[in-house]
Protein backbone atom coordinates (compact mmCIF):
# COMPACT_ATOMS: atom_id res chain seq x y z
CA UNK A 1 0.00 0.00 0.00
CA UNK A 2 1.20 3.80 -0.67
CA UNK A 3 2.53 5.53 2.33
CA UNK A 4 1.80 9.10 3.78
CA UNK A 5 5.50 9.52 2.79
CA UNK A 6 4.12 9.47 -0.72
CA UNK A 7 1.65 12.60 -0.06
CA UNK A 8 3.83 14.78 2.16
CA UNK A 9 7.15 15.66 2.97
CA UNK A 10 9.29 13.18 5.11
CA UNK A 11 11.34 16.21 6.09
CA UNK A 12 8.40 18.57 7.70
CA UNK A 13 7.07 17.79 11.04
CA UNK A 14 3.24 18.66 10.91
CA UNK A 15 1.74 20.19 14.13
CA UNK A 16 -1.10 18.56 15.62
CA UNK A 17 -3.92 20.71 16.69
CA UNK A 18 -6.26 19.86 19.54
CA UNK A 19 -5.71 16.17 20.10
CA UNK A 20 -5.30 15.63 24.42
CA UNK A 21 -6.86 13.85 26.80
CA UNK A 22 -6.64 14.50 31.09
CA UNK A 23 -7.19 11.47 33.64
CA UNK A 24 -5.84 11.19 37.12
CA UNK A 25 -3.69 14.68 36.89
CA UNK A 26 -1.96 13.96 33.95
CA UNK A 27 -2.13 15.61 30.42
CA UNK A 28 -1.69 13.75 27.45
CA UNK A 29 -1.72 15.15 23.95
CA UNK A 30 -0.44 14.44 20.57
CA UNK A 31 1.55 17.57 18.99
CA UNK A 32 3.66 16.73 15.94
CA UNK A 33 3.55 13.81 13.50
CA UNK A 34 6.64 13.36 10.95
CA UNK A 35 5.67 10.70 8.35
CA UNK A 36 8.74 8.85 6.90
CA UNK A 37 9.47 6.00 5.03
CA UNK A 38 10.75 4.21 8.06
CA UNK A 39 8.09 5.06 10.64
CA UNK A 40 5.53 7.88 11.91
CA UNK A 41 7.11 9.70 14.36
CA UNK A 42 4.51 11.22 17.10
CA UNK A 43 5.48 13.95 19.55
CA UNK A 44 3.56 13.09 22.64
CA UNK A 45 3.66 16.02 25.56
CA UNK A 46 2.69 14.62 28.91
CA UNK A 47 2.32 17.14 31.85
CA UNK A 48 1.66 15.69 35.60
CA UNK A 49 -0.10 18.50 37.47
CA UNK A 50 -0.72 15.92 40.57
CA UNK A 51 1.43 15.24 43.49
CA UNK A 52 2.34 11.30 42.72
CA UNK A 53 4.55 9.80 40.61
CA UNK A 54 3.21 8.73 37.28
CA UNK A 55 4.72 5.68 35.51
CA UNK A 56 3.98 4.24 31.70
CA UNK A 57 5.33 2.22 29.53
CA UNK A 58 5.04 4.11 25.74
CA UNK A 59 7.42 1.85 23.84
CA UNK A 60 5.82 -1.17 25.40
CA UNK A 61 2.15 -0.03 25.68
CA UNK A 62 1.65 2.51 23.22
CA UNK A 63 -1.19 1.61 19.56
CA UNK A 64 -1.64 3.67 16.99
CA UNK A 65 -4.83 2.62 14.64
CA UNK A 66 -5.83 4.87 11.31
CA UNK A 67 -9.48 5.43 10.34
CA UNK A 68 -9.51 2.50 8.09
CA UNK A 69 -9.10 0.24 10.89
CA UNK A 70 -5.02 -0.05 9.99
CA UNK A 71 -2.86 -0.75 13.09
CA UNK A 72 0.57 0.30 13.37
CA UNK A 73 3.27 -1.28 15.74
CA UNK A 74 5.04 1.02 18.19
CA UNK A 75 9.32 0.49 17.51
CA UNK A 76 10.09 -0.45 21.24
CA UNK A 77 13.99 0.15 20.29
CA UNK A 78 13.50 4.06 18.86
CA UNK A 79 11.89 6.94 20.43
CA UNK A 80 12.23 7.63 23.89
CA UNK A 81 12.66 5.38 26.71
CA UNK A 82 10.33 7.49 29.24
CA UNK A 83 9.27 5.66 32.08
CA UNK A 84 7.88 7.98 34.21
CA UNK A 85 6.56 11.61 35.02
CA UNK A 86 7.67 13.41 38.62
CA UNK A 87 4.57 15.69 40.17
CA UNK A 88 4.42 19.01 38.88
CA UNK A 89 6.49 18.76 36.00
CA UNK A 90 5.91 18.11 32.20
CA UNK A 91 8.18 15.93 29.39
CA UNK A 92 7.93 16.05 25.45
CA UNK A 93 8.40 12.54 24.19
CA UNK A 94 8.91 11.04 20.74
CA UNK A 95 7.75 7.44 19.77
CA UNK A 96 8.32 5.75 16.34
CA UNK A 97 5.74 3.71 14.55
CA UNK A 98 5.48 1.66 11.47
CA UNK A 99 4.70 4.27 8.14
CA UNK A 100 1.02 5.30 8.20
CA UNK A 101 -0.19 4.45 4.91
CA UNK A 102 -1.64 7.11 2.91
CA UNK A 103 -5.38 6.58 3.08
CA UNK A 104 -5.08 7.36 6.30
CA UNK A 105 -7.12 10.24 7.19
CA UNK A 106 -7.17 10.54 10.85
CA UNK A 107 -5.46 8.59 13.53
CA UNK A 108 -6.27 7.19 17.25
CA UNK A 109 -2.84 7.08 19.39
CA UNK A 110 -3.59 4.95 22.76
CA UNK A 111 -1.50 4.24 25.72
CA UNK A 112 -2.36 1.60 28.33
CA UNK A 113 -0.95 1.23 31.86
CA UNK A 114 -0.33 4.07 33.12
CA UNK A 115 -0.57 3.95 36.99
CA UNK A 116 0.24 5.81 40.17
CA UNK A 117 0.56 5.10 43.52
CA UNK A 118 -3.15 6.22 44.12
CA UNK A 119 -4.81 4.72 40.89
CA UNK A 120 -5.08 1.41 38.94
CA UNK A 121 -3.68 1.77 35.59
CA UNK A 122 -5.56 3.28 33.60
CA UNK A 123 -5.83 4.27 29.49
CA UNK A 124 -5.90 7.44 27.01
CA UNK A 125 -7.05 7.12 23.42
CA UNK A 126 -6.59 10.53 21.35
CA UNK A 127 -7.62 10.64 17.96
CA UNK A 128 -6.66 13.34 15.58
CA UNK A 129 -7.00 14.56 12.14
CA UNK A 130 -3.52 14.10 9.66
CA UNK A 131 -2.42 16.65 7.21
Amino acid sequence: PALKTAKLNPQKVYALKGASDRLNNLEVSITKAQFRKDGTRLWIHVKNDGGQKISMMPTANATLVDNNGHSYKVDSFSGDQTTSVAPGTDEEIMLVFEPVRADAKEITFGLDGVFDMKHSAWSYNITVELP
